[in-house]
Parts: structure tokens; sequence; C-alpha cells
């Protein structure tokens, strides 16, 4: 689970930050990328939620996001490696996964975890839990990290419209290839970013600040790993 987060997060700094902290509005007649970037990058910094949803590759290994996050750090959806989804939810300071067959053999858990665990939600340890929480935040889903990857403002260019599920956009792009789609109309929210040279990966964000409110499962759904630990 921590390798798995782990590796999504540098995938999306690698490819999201780049674009992120290179995106802004303008005038809707005539934008310029300078602008582009520090209004999308506002925008970003300024949302309460986000729909993360994407697949990268990092180092080769394929990695992917499919998450509603809010700034408190509460979010559901999956994560994935090697296309083996996991489904996960943060909800008032408690993380649950809800492991699978696939998953568990991924991670060279013994065969018969999947026994106990398989198609229930799975409480973790506070240790594990803010693991992982402390990297799937909002801020490093959406590029906000600190690091700009090398890109100023000035190195952006223009780079044409574009669409992303319905919403007409502004493109603009960083020196190594990276591309931003920026919403056209309304706040300039960062909606596309296509990864630049050496890293491959497309990550779209929808539903800014509207996502729905996670929930936790039903308690008699939750299996606490503390319960199946030895002496327990």
């Amino acid at each position: 689970m921590k390798y798995t987060s782990r590796l999504l997060v540098c995938g999306l700094a690698g490819g999201a930050a780049l674009a992120v902290s290179a995106c802004g509005s303008s005038d809707p007649a005539e934008p310029s990328a300078a602008s582009l970037v520090k209004a999308a990058q506002t925008a970003a910094r300024s949302a309460n939620s986000v729909h993360v949803d994407g697949s990268v590759s990092d180092s080769g290994v394929p990695v992917g996001l499919n998450l509603g996050i809010n700034r408190a750090g509460d979010m559901s959806g999956t994560v994935s490696e090697h296309g083996v989804k996991l489904n996960l939810v943060s909800a008032n300071g408690k993380v649950y996964i809800k492991a699978n067959e696939a998953f568990l053999k991924q991670a060279g858990a013994p065969p018969a975890t999947c026994k106990l665990v398989c198609g229930k939600w799975v409480q973790l340890p506070p240790a594990q839990a803010s693991q992982l929480t402390s990297q799937l935040t909002m801020a490093k889903l959406t590029g906000q990290s600190g690091a700009s990857a090398g890109t100023g403002q000035a190195k952006v260019t223009k780079a044409g419209t574009g669409s992303v599920n319905g919403q007409p956009t502004w493109v603009v792009k960083g020196p190594n290839g990276a591309k931003l789609n920026v919403s056209q109309h309304g706040t300039h929210y960062p909606l596309k970013v296509q990864s630049g040279s050496g890293q491959q990966g497309v990550v779209t964000y929808s539903q800014w600040n509207s996502v729905p409110q996670p929930k936790a499962p039903p308690s008699n759904e939750v299996i606490n790993l503390s319960g199946l630990e030895p002496g327990h």
C-alpha cells in the first residue's frame, strides 16, 4: 500500500506539478500563457475538493488514481498498481481499504489472508493510515507540493485550445512537452494534464468544489487489523 501511494504521487508530481505550476487565467479573447499559469494555480490552491482520475507510468510501473478528495484529507475512490485496483475511503480521521485477492497476492500476503479480509473493509492502524494520507493529499495530487519541476511562467507557451469532458479549454505547454488544459469559462481550473518527456500519462480534474463528503463504511462491514494480530 505504501509503495502504491508513493508511486502514484511521484507520477503526478512529475507530470502534474509541472503543468499546474504553469497555469492561469487571462482575458477570454487573448489569454497569455503566463496569466493562465497564475490563474489556474490560484484556482487549484483555493479549491476545497476535486476529483482526480488518471494513469501515469513511474519507471515503467503503471499506477492509477480515481479519487474524490477534499482539503481536510477525506477521500473515496480507488488507487491501482499494475492494473490491480484497491478501494479506499478516508473519513473522520480513519482510513479503510477493501482488499481483494489480486491486491493481496501482489503485496505478498499469505493466501489465507484473503479468507479473513477479501470483500470486507479493513481499518488501517494509525501508523499505516498516516503514511497513506500524508502522500495522498489534495495539495500533492494537484501538483501543489512545492516543486515546480523547474518550470517558470516565462518558459510556458500557448498550445491552442481543447476540450475536456465537453468543457472548452486553453492549452499551455511546458518545455519538456507537458500540456495542461485550463477551463476557459468561469474560474480557470486545471482540467487535464498530459505528462511530458520521461513520463507517460494523463490526469484529469473534475468536480472542483463539489465532491461529495466521503462516508465511512458501515461498521458491520469493517475489520480492525489489530484484532487479527497474534495474541488478539
